[in-house]
């Protein structure tokens, strides 16, 4: 682990990006929306809240979505036009046009972003069960189609079901259709 914290440390300060440890739990993005980590590519930042339990997972996860925006692969360049903005106005109750667009390429981003993460996972050699987080992964993907199907508000009390979940990574094309019943009763 304290090599994966080193190396990140030396990108994040080679790039001007702040790595930062919230003493919480959670942390507000917004008014309503909570989550327990972000990188932030505009405010140059990564912030974590470090008492939750899944800290160092959602630490991984987010060097990733660094990583993309490093490299300025084509799924970020299309987030940042149709992504989380987006997405965020949507579950703030804002008009919002292309949400369809908008939730097909977050799915996209996330997923490229889950499998970079497991990646890493194997490369540091880190104390996270890959197959959970796997599972947990399909969970918040599969949640994003639930949302916009439901037109549900996010809740992150929704995600406690990852055991009922894949075990694997599907392919792109089942993230993004319609979700079937079985899928559908297990966040209801």
């Amino acid at each position: 682990m304290e090599l994966f914290l080193s190396d990140l440390r030396k990108q994040c300060k080679q790039h001007g990006i702040a790595l930062k440890f919230i003493r919480a739990k959670s942390l507000e993005i917004e008014k309503g929306i909570r989550c327990t980590a972000w990188f932030d590519h505009i405010q140059k930042e990564i912030v974590v809240a470090r008492k939750s339990v899944l800290w160092l997972s959602n630490l991984v996860h987010e060097s990733c979505h660094l990583d993309q925006f490093l490299e300025q692969s084509e799924i970020w360049k299309k987030e940042e036009k149709f992504g989380t903005q987006v997405f965020d106005k949507w579950l703030l109750g804002k008009k919002v046009y292309s949400i369809r667009k908008s939730i097909n390429n977050l799915i996209l981003l996330e997923l490229d972003c889950e499998k970079r993460s497991i990646a890493k996972i194997v490369k540091y050699d880190l104390p996270i069960n890959t197959v959970t987080y796997i599972q947990r992964a399909n969970e918040i993907l599969l949640y994003y189609r639930y949302l916009y199907e439901t037109q549900g508000e996010w809740s992150n009390e929704n995600f406690n079901t990852y055991h009922k979940f894949p075990k694997r990574f599907l392919s792109d094309n089942y993230y993004r259709r319609k979700l079937n019943n079985k899928m559908k009763k297990i966040f209801i």
